[in-house]
């Protein structure tokens, strides 16, 4: 997902890992969790590469747990927002932008289609 805010953009990156589908890959008692999603916030230099790392944000189930990637989309966006260094955070309305283009990609709340 790319988000442009004041000139300058950012691009937001999931990862998904869910070791309950496969247990050889992750016995139950080995780790903690049975999936992550983490979200990575670049800023892009003026070609759309990846150029800085800004923040990180993880996002963890447990065995009892169904994994979800879109709760875990959504949980690990916030705190990666959150996450962002004083000298870089955004003012509310910045936020605003990325919440909105979160929601407006598609298979978000707004980029869906509704039959």
């Amino acid at each position: 997902m790319q988000v442009a805010v004041n000139g300058t953009t950012y691009r937001v990156r999931w990862f998904h890992e869910n070791w309950s589908m496969d247990a050889l890959a992750a016995p139950r008692g080995q780790w903690s969790h049975a999936g992550e999603t983490r979200c990575r916030i670049f800023r892009c230099n003026g070609i759309g590469e990846d150029v800085t790392h800004m923040s990180t944000g993880l996002a963890r189930c447990s065995w009892s747990d169904n994994f979800c990637k879109e709760t875990g989309r959504k949980l690990s966006f916030a705190r990666a927002l959150a996450n962002i260094a004083w000298a870089e955070a955004f003012t509310k309305l910045e936020r605003t932008a990325f919440w909105a283009a979160y929601h407006g990609r598609p298979g978000g709340l707004l980029g869906r289609v509704e039959a």
